[in-house]
């Protein structure tokens, strides 16, 4: 009887845990189908809170395209807000609200779209619109860079003027518009007096020069030039420059790296007079001995 039996069980064992497998993949699966769809929805929403801006680059007077997709069909643009970070200079950020009438705002079934163009250079421009709705869109990460004519770089610095002491390894960022991507670009330090205090050569990377260039410790107290030379987008060698202020590093040392005669006779001296003072005071601790004995 048990022989006859077995493989029903067997069978009835293996079908119970098909069962429970299916059940298993069929709830991984549904889940898996609503966070893929979830993660859809939130796409979309993430897209929908990010405006789109061109180009990346602009110059003053140039027209900039903002769009975006919110305020769809049955919605308008209820505000639009001018973010101006002042990169590389001494001024704060500033968020004005811009007049809506000058924007020639466009409304499409699909959301919006506008152009601002900026009148200051040498600024980075981010913008935030606000629907009839309550959504909020805005730039992302990288605002759009806005430069002066053509030939004018744009100097990066901490503070109201470019300056490094003598020794010291600064680092130099500049942007341009003008000069070929991925092209050799060249930094120089001093041309105008005749002395170089600086060198250095880097490559132009998405519009951006930044490298580390050595101020020489022997360059002197001066307000000198520091220069940038590259290939232009129009062709030939493009070239311009922005005062820089040079501190001193104290007394530079002798080219062989030694010192004067008359430092060494004091030195000598110094030293001299150091043994001497040390003699004393020997002499002074072998009498005291000799004395107790």
């Amino acid at each position: 009887m048990r022989i006859g039996t077995a493989p029903y069980v067997v069978w009835v064992k293996n079908y119970s845990r098909f069962v429970r497998r299916a059940a298993v993949a069929s709830v991984v699966l549904w889940l898996s189908t609503m966070l893929l769809g979830a993660g859809s929805v939130t796409a979309a929403l993430a897209d929908a809170s990010v405006l789109t801006i061109t180009p990346s680059m602009a110059r003053v007077g140039d027209a900039i395209m903002v769009t975006g997709q919110s305020c769809a069909a049955g919605q308008s643009v209820t505000g639009v807000r001018l973010d101006t970070a002042y990169t590389g200079a001494a001024r704060a950020s500033t968020q004005v609200a811009l007049d809506l009438a000058p924007l020639a705002i466009a409304q499409t079934a699909g959301g919006f779209s506008f152009t601002y163009v900026p009148s200051e250079a040498e600024v980075e421009l981010g913008f935030q619109v606000t629907c009839s709705d309550g959504s909020v869109a805005t730039s992302p990460t990288r605002k759009v860079w806005v430069f002066g004519p053509y030939g004018r770089h744009w100097f990066l610095q901490s503070g109201s003027a470019l300056a490094a002491t003598a020794g010291s390894t600064v680092n130099v960022v500049i942007r341009s518009m003008d000069c070929v991507e991925g092209s050799l670009a060249t930094v120089t330090l001093g041309r105008h007096l005749n002395t170089l205090a600086g060198s250095v050569e880097g490559t132009i990377t998405n519009g951006v020069l930044d490298v580390m260039m050595l101020i020489y410790p022997s360059a002197t107290s001066s307000v000198s030039d520091l220069e940038m030379r590259c290939e232009s987008v129009r062709g030939g060698t493009l070239s311009d420059l922005r005062p820089f202020e040079v501190i001193p590093l104290g007394k530079p040392l002798p080219a062989t790296g030694g010192v004067s005669s008359g430092e060494l006779v004091i030195a000598s001296l110094l030293v001299l007079a150091g043994l001497g003072l040390i003699g004393r005071r020997h002499d002074r601790r072998i009498g005291k001995r000799s004395t107790q004995l």
